[in-house]
């Protein structure tokens, strides 16, 4: 993938990549979902100024996504195709990883200058079955840093420095 086929979110000044057009990202310490208004979004909540997700490198599965928040009297939905692309979060890609691609939607996301949701699931949802993109991106960088603890080991040193006591 190119760099100029790469996108950018930000989350909490963290770069989070798809493909092309940089966006902001809200994060819901609520639920699992990952998801992403499309610029094929046909809602009037959909116009808008923000960045939306062009689907030209997302891989659709065919299903539906019909999400509903809030509580019964806001009423509040998001739906599209699921499909997956690559994200990366600073210097840690995941490939393939899935999300929803929002085209019909009420929320009020894109009135935050947000055009996505990242859920990090915390414990107290750990009853469903999906492993969330946070855990992908912490076990990613876990082994990062002892890979790179092990190479930096490999290496011989001597220090160079001289202590001084009184």
């Amino acid at each position: 993938m190119s760099s100029q086929q790469q996108r950018t979110l930000l989350l909490y000044g963290q770069k989070i990549t798809r493909v092309d057009v940089p966006f902001l990202m809200l994060v819901d310490t609520g639920s699992s979902d990952q998801w992403v208004i499309s610029n094929t979004c046909t809602s009037g909540s959909c116009v808008t100024d923000v960045s939306l997700y062009p689907q030209t490198s997302f891989s659709s599965t065919g299903l539906e996504a019909q999400l509903f928040y809030g509580d019964s009297r806001t009423g509040t939905y998001a739906f599209g195709p699921i499909g997956q692309d690559t994200v990366s979060l600073a210097v840690l890609h995941l490939g393939g990883q899935y999300f929803a691609s929002i085209n019909i939607t009420n929320t009020s996301v894109l009135d935050t200058g947000a055009a996505c949701i990242f859920g990090l699931r915390f414990p107290f949802n750990r009853h469903l079955l999906l492993r969330p993109m946070f855990l992908s991106f912490l076990t990613v960088s876990i082994l990062f840093h002892l890979v790179r603890r092990v190479l930096r080991r490999a290496h011989i040193a001597f220090p160079a420095s001289r202590r001084t006591t009184c």
